[in-house]
């Protein structure tokens, strides 16, 4: 068997045995907890192939779950690569070489996915047991937000309508109606709320009546507490208005007193009794209060049932649909495995291997999923997962449970180590968990320091439903370099640290610092990195959120540091994001004169504020649609704006804004501004989110309704056309989640002073899985019986997600992890500066050692930048003698303004450029007058023929069939975009048939090994053959064909000029150049091999000319580029 260790040459890894028995042992089912860094696909993908080379693992029968649809095509990738190189190794004629052929043969078998592909591949193959249509589409994210809005709205109408019982105790308790929309959402999150039998949703024992009772009896007592206060503060005001504003004692009046009492804290209003009287008023005020949350929580109760039919009625509308969103095929699968005892035997017998990667981040439902498809068949099948008794060799999870950071995805790492009980010795006689901890990625001085600090953060909990994974040490490999100081503190220096500073309030100071440290290590001049080279692209900037990243922006902005954010909360909010949307939305509705006048003001128009008032003055309207007065600017925007609203339902909404931006050149003016590669790819990702709403959102209107809302809503865009790209050489800002299985050269944490957890923050909807409870809040005060204590359950667990959060940012650092410490206040509970800083680790701010190494942190001395932190340059009183002389000054200033000047103008001038149609034809007059008509014959038919062929498929069999109904309709669309009418349409259709019919173009193609159709080129001119290295300006074009060959490229031109009979090689003389242009710049990109052949095909009369290009016609090109293509 070939070894899949080390690699030959290199030392294996501390914990080689432990990856030897995993590849080994695959007849055992296993879990393995892999540490940072380790390698978790390498040993899945291995894990997999020792099975395969044993003839135990068929790939036909084989599930391989990822989290993520990139990571499941990686997978798949390294898998096959992996299986062809040990087929190649394998001795022919072997047992093993036909098991890696048959794997070879299988892999497109083999359900490698996602946990969703999964369970909608087990839905399909059992529609009718699972209740759903067999042919359900899978609502994307987009179009199930709109759904959920439109269930919404329809659901809460109705209940206005039929003024619900529950509605109008909610208005008495004066809950306004967007509280419940937060709420109500939630429980879509959670489809296990339906199961009644599962989980329960507690009430207070005292009935309502009971409760008003007390409330009222015990309201004489509570007026005379009330009556002698001293002070008050926010909590007893609310308790004195309350009481006070009860006019009367009936039924209605005396819940809404409670509702209104529920959610005042009795340790509060305690504050404003005088210490003499407290023991009294702690009789009095203590029982009564509890009546009142009691009260509050039977509402909340009444309130989430009421909800329960706000489930049902979305539940129903994909029903109609027949669609299914991503927590519909967790929770209908895991339902369906756990109620169907046959369905699930049919399923085991039908899958023989399981392996799941990143098992820490599992969801609960689809933990119950491979546990009841992973059972042994011999057991007694189990109604719940931790009854179920796993089958040997059936599975193999691997996952860390100290990189479990997706609690707000329903990740659920207490579930995680309830599932990892499963391997233990009441399964299999012994623990079938393993653990490996060499570490690939970090230094080993990087390594160390992650060691000191989370051994002293990952303590584990002493309550049961509080989870905190163990410190596993990481380990380097013994050939492993140390590298130079692993840590780089950046704290403020003398005069800028403020103790009392809070976190938002810091940002502004640690965002300067950090710009600053980054600007230097770029340009290799960072104190303490010891020499470490790394550009841009090595650079990761991580956040735990990026609410607040707009000063770090800026900061980088200020020292020209090239970024890129991706995604985020705020998308919707950006500056240029938020432009583009409010163009869409005055396209949309002309009537929406604010959106109107911001179009207008944007980048996409640039009109002055002087302008719009200029218009105003001279009596123009911002209606677009009503003709009037005004100026010529606003005019013909409006004039676009009214051209663009007509349109708005003819074409898609993307295709729409696509040409808009076209008309307007706003992505160009994006570019131009700070950050440009950012504003543009934002754009790009706007695009693409019109192109996924196309299915879900019909209209124009609906499309832009919902991005509206996304920004109203302050929503996150999850995936950001803004990452990095290949070649792309940026920093990345971005959150922990995102770079969660990325790595860096270089990692800076920032905001670490900020805390994130915190009981408040807690959702509306706990669910405690392990009891079988839920806690339901609907206001602060109106919350169901236990909410509390399963909020603070929930707090804690959030807590110590927070520190594997900071670990899993700290161990993406290859070679230097950067900390801010000390901008702001370290005092904040649950921050990870204070989670560091009570590690011991590192210096308090009082006693940093700057400029000096300490315990492997190197703290960088920021003394220089003292003056200029968090507000730019401070004045510089210099002492009178040192004042330099004024004439000098002014004098140095004239020089400058010269410099400046001169630079400006060589700066404006644009370098000369040619354009292959201006050497050829149109500047020999060889075009006929006629085409610079419209209609049949004119530069827009032209244009029409080109768009047609450009789309149509060219090679035979491409389209499946007959390509005239794909022609006819291509071309109405097209022309219809020109502004073309039916006669163009139709000779355009006709031309562009024929042309793929003809037999020499046709036997060009059947000879090409590549096609390619509008080829778009700018090749500097000094890239040609006879310019001169120096010479400026670019050669821009676009190729109609270029077919590629064997030892030949083949450059094709469509001419649909009308040219007289007997004259088409007298109008190709003029074409020459252009084409020989055309075949020189494919040369200079790359695009063309071999000899060059050069095809004028006149579609019209069905006339080909070709040619190759000689030395003639290079001679040509030459003196016409030397004589005339320049343009000055």
């Amino acid at each position: 068997m070939t070894a899949t260790g080390a690699a030959p040459g290199r030392t294996p890894p501390p914990d080689e045995d432990v990856r030897a028995e995993v590849r080994d042992s695959s007849a055992r089912t296993m879990l393995v907890e892999a540490a940072a860094g380790t390698g978790k696909t390498t040993l899945l993908v291995d894990r997999i192939l020792g099975g395969v080379r044993e003839g135990r693992v068929r790939l036909a029968g084989t599930v391989a779950i990822t989290f993520t649809e990139k990571a499941a095509g990686e997978l798949e990738d390294r898998l096959r690569t992996k299986l062809a190189e040990a087929w190649q190794q394998a001795p022919r004629d072997s047992a093993e070489r036909r098991h890696l052929q048959t794997a070879l043969e299988e892999i497109d078998r083999a359900a490698i996915g996602t946990i969703h592909a999964f369970c909608a591949r087990l839905l399909r193959e059992k529609p009718a047991e699972a209740g759903v249509d067999p042919e359900f589409a899978v609502l994307e994210t987009s179009a199930a937000d709109l759904l959920r809005e439109r269930c919404w709205r329809e659901w809460i109408d109705g209940q206005m309508d039929a003024r619900a019982e529950p509605l109008r105790e909610v208005l008495r308790a004066e809950v306004p109606l967007s509280a419940l929309k937060g709420p109500a959402l939630s429980l879509l999150d959670a489809p296990e709320v339906l199961e009644g039998e599962r989980f329960v949703l507690r009430r207070p024992a005292a009935l309502p009546a009971e409760l008003s009772s007390d409330l009222v009896g015990g309201l004489a007592a509570v007026r005379k507490v009330l009556a002698g206060l001293e002070r008050t503060n926010e909590h007893s005001r609310v308790l004195v208005q309350a009481v006070e504003g009860l006019d009367d004692l009936g039924a209605d009046a005396v819940r809404r007193l409670g509702y209104a009492a529920a959610g005042v804290p009795c340790e509060d209003v305690l504050r404003s009794v005088s210490k003499g009287l407290r023991d009294e008023a702690v009789g009095v005020l203590e029982p009564w209060l509890a009546a009142a949350a009691s009260l509050g929580a039977h509402l909340a109760a009444d309130v989430f049932e009421w909800l329960l039919g706000f489930v049902r009625h979305y539940g129903r509308a994909k029903q109609a649909r027949a669609v299914l969103d991503f927590q519909d095929l967790l929770w209908m699968s895991a339902r369906l495995l756990r109620r169907d005892r046959a369905v699930r035997r049919f399923f085991q017998l039908r899958f023989s291997a399981f392996f799941v990667d990143e098992f820490q981040d599992t969801d609960p439902l689809q933990a119950e999923v491979v546990a009841f498809l992973c059972e042994d068949p011999e057991a007694p099948p189990a109604d719940r997962m931790e009854d179920v008794r796993l089958a040997d060799g059936k599975l193999f999870a691997v996952g860390d449970p100290k990189q479990s950071i997706y609690r707000f995805r329903r990740a659920d790492v207490l579930i995680y180590e309830r599932f990892k009980g499963l391997f233990g010795p009441a399964g299999f006689g012994e623990d079938r968990t393993r653990t490996v901890s060499c570490n690939f990625r970090s230094t080993s001085r990087l390594l160390d320091v992650f060691n000191r600090t989370f051994e002293r953060l990952f303590a584990v909990s002493d309550r049961p439903d509080v989870y905190q994974a163990a410190h596993v040490p990481l380990g380097a490999p013994a050939d492993a370099a140390p590298g130079g100081a692993p840590v780089l503190a950046v704290c403020p220096p003398a005069g800028v640290y403020d103790p009392k500073r809070q976190a938002g309030q810091g940002r502004r100071f640690e965002a300067d610092a950090l710009a600053r440290t980054i600007r230097a290590l770029l340009d290799g001049a960072l104190p303490g990195a010891d020499g470490l080279t790394v550009g841009p692209s090595g650079v990761a900037v991580l956040f735990r959120s990026l609410t607040g990243i707009d000063v770090y922006r800026a900061a980088f902005d200020a020292l020209g540091i090239p970024y890129r954010v991706l995604g985020g909360k705020g998308f919707y909010r950006r500056e240029h994001v938020a432009e583009t949307l409010t163009v869409l939305e005055a396209v949309d509705d002309p009537l929406n004169e604010a959106a109107v006048v911001g179009a207008l003001r944007s980048s996409f128009f640039g009109i002055t504020d002087e302008e719009l008032f200029r218009h105003r003055e001279a009596g123009g309207r911002w209606n677009y649609q009503v003709s009037a007065g005004g100026s010529a600017p606003v005019q013909e925007a409006l004039g676009h704006l009214a051209r663009w609203h007509a349109r708005r339902n003819r074409v898609p909404a993307a295709q729409l804004l696509r040409e808009i931006l076209a008309a307007t050149r706003a992505v160009q003016a994006f570019r131009l501004k700070p950050a440009g590669r950012q504003r543009a790819a934002d754009i790009d990702l706007m695009l693409g989110r019109l192109r996924e709403l196309a299915g879900s959102a019909p209209t124009f209107s609906a499309a832009v309704r919902y991005l509206s809302a996304m920004r109203d809503g302050g929503a996150a865009e999850q995936e950001s056309a803004s990452g990095a790209e290949p070649g792309d050489d940026s920093v990345c800002l971005m959150t922990v989640h995102k770079a969660k299985g990325l790595a860096f050269d270089v990692v800076v944490l920032a905001d670490l002073a900020h805390a994130f957890a915190s009981v408040d923050k807690v959702g509306p909807l706990v669910v405690d899985r392990r009891g079988g409870q839920m806690g339901f809040r609907l206001t602060a005060g109106l919350r169901s019986q236990g909410y509390d204590d399963l909020a603070e359950c929930e707090h804690r667990n959030v807590q110590a997600e927070e520190r594997r959060l900071l670990y899993v940012a700290c161990t993406r650092a290859r070679k230097l992890l950067v900390l801010p410490l000390h901008w702001a206040r370290d005092t904040a509970a649950g921050s990870q500066q204070a989670d560091l800083l009570g590690t011991g680790l590192f210096a308090d701010a009082e006693s940093v050692p700057f400029g000096r190494e300490q315990d492997g942190v190197y703290y960088l001395d920021t003394a220089p930048w003292a003056g200029e932190l968090g507000g730019g340059p401070r004045p510089r009183v210099l002492p009178q003698d040192d004042r330099p002389d004024a004439e000098g000054l002014l004098r140095r200033r004239d020089e400058w303004r010269l410099r400046h000047r001169l630079l400006a103008d060589r700066a404006s001038a644009a370098d000369p450029f040619v354009l292959p149609s201006v050497t050829d034809a149109e500047a020999e007059g060889a075009r006929p007058a006629d085409e610079t008509a419209r209609g049949v014959g004119g530069k827009d038919f032209g244009s029409l023929f080109h768009n047609i062929m450009a789309r149509v498929p060219l090679r035979a069999g491409e389209d499946g069939g007959d390509p005239g109904p794909l022609v006819r309709g291509l071309a109405r669309i097209e022309a219809d975009l020109l502004g073309l009418d039916d006669a163009a349409t139709e000779e355009a259709a006709r031309l562009a048939l024929e042309a793929l019919a003809h037999p020499e173009f046709r036997a060009l193609l059947d000879a090409a090994t590549g096609v390619a159709t509008e080829v778009a080129f700018a090749v500097p001119l000094a890239a040609l053959p006879f310019c001169a290295d120096d010479r400026p300006g670019l050669l821009e074009g676009s190729i109609d064909l270029l077919l590629s060959g064997p030892g030949r490229t083949v450059i094709v031109d469509y001419k649909t000029d009308r040219v007289p009979p007997g004259r088409h090689e007298e109008a190709a003389a003029a074409y020459w150049p252009q084409l020989g242009l055309y075949a020189l710049a494919a040369g200079a990109c790359g695009r063309a091999a071999g000899e060059a052949e050069l095809a004028l095909f006149f579609v019209r009369t069905g006339d080909m000319l070709r040619r190759r290009l000689d030395a003639d016609l290079r001679r040509r090109l030459a003196d016409r580029l030397s004589d005339g293509g320049r343009s000055d």
